[in-house]
């Protein structure tokens, strides 16, 4: 499955997918879905909103996991995959094959899911039960300028639309982006970048309760975090529950593999970006950074001392003075 999610660099394909749409296949049921405006975080904490071209970018060939829930009867539920078929911020995807959907909406509206298929969602919709499960992979690739295969977690629902082809998903974006920009004197080739998080699990299967998860409230709550607040933390503890939150097979790290090495730079200007996709709250409580270059040695930048808290739809750019540590 081709799949690069081209992120925030992309004008002339973006330009491209506003002026050309294509009809869909005679004979195949589709919807439209579109990509969400990311908000970029300065350094010093202010933020800045940037423009509608820097979204993630759909490909050909990309796969939504695709949902038409009923609340009253669960085995109605059902699940299917489909696919895009153009390229941009806005497209259309058509069914692939892979399951089927009633065309009218059932009693809990239709709800879709980036990245679709069997290494990403598992549903429980044949026990009778509206949920799934979306695996937040330990692993992740480097791509100059994008974020790795399949990395950002989208999701949408529309509960207003009475039919599969009245359907425009306005996606958004689950995690969030960690830009880290790591330099040194050495200029060494780097080869992987793990983050170990010092309180939250990062990777997993995320088990949720489908008909209950708003993806829009989901930004909220977690944009709003403030433990120091009882009455947030009352209300974060109500909304985990009633999401039915719980994940297995976890881990507290993510590594971002990088085939050949890149070398870094001895200054923060001209050293290269790496984008990580990290989870909401991710390195609230700190984290660790294990560099490891290309002849195996390692270095373990601990940041610990510092709040680096990652919000669903907001990239947070990092620059890192490696000498420092």
């Amino acid at each position: 499955m081709k799949k690069v999610m081209r992120c925030m660099c992309m004008m002339a394909l973006v330009a491209l997918a506003f002026t050309s749409c294509k009809k869909k296949e005679e004979g195949k049921t589709s919807f439209r879905a579109a990509t969400q405006e990311f908000v970029i975080q300065s350094e010093d904490g202010e933020r800045a909103y940037i423009d509608a071209n820097k979204k993630i970018h759909f490909e050909v060939g990309d796969m939504c996991m695709l949902f038409n829930l009923s609340e009253a009867n669960p085995m109605q539920s059902a699940s299917a995959l489909y696919e895009a078929v153009e390229d941009g911020n806005y497209v259309l995807f058509e069914e692939s094959g892979y399951g089927e959907v009633p065309m009218n909406a059932l009693d809990g509206g239709f709800y879709c899911y980036y990245p679709g298929g069997p290494a990403n969602v598992r549903t429980e919709l044949n026990d009778g039960e509206n949920k799934a499960k979306f695996h937040l992979a330990p692993v992740q690739t480097y791509r100059e300028g994008m974020v790795g295969l399949e990395a950002m977690y989208m999701a949408a629902k529309d509960d207003a639309a009475a039919n599969l082809e009245e359907c425009d998903f306005q996606m958004s974006n689950i995690c969030g982006i960690l830009q880290l920009k790591p330099y040194e004197a050495a200029q060494r080739t780097i080869t992987s970048i793990e983050i170990v998080d010092n309180a939250f699990d990062l990777t997993g299967w995320c088990e949720l309760i489908l008909p209950e998860l708003d993806p829009e409230e989901m930004q909220a709550m977690f944009n709003n975090f403030d433990m120091s607040d009882p009455s947030y933390a009352a209300t974060l503890a109500a909304y985990l529950t009633r999401i039915g939150y719980n994940v297995t097979d976890k881990g507290q790290s993510v590594t971002l593999d990088i085939p050949g090495g890149v070398q870094l730079k001895d200054n923060k200007t001209e050293t290269p970006v790496f984008n990580i996709v990290l989870r909401p709250l991710a390195l609230s409580q700190g984290c660790h950074i294990i560099f490891t270059f290309d002849d195996t040695t390692t270095k373990d930048v601990d940041l610990s001392a510092y709040n680096l808290m990652i919000k669903p739809n907001f990239i947070k750019p990092v620059s890192l003075n490696m000498d420092n540590f």
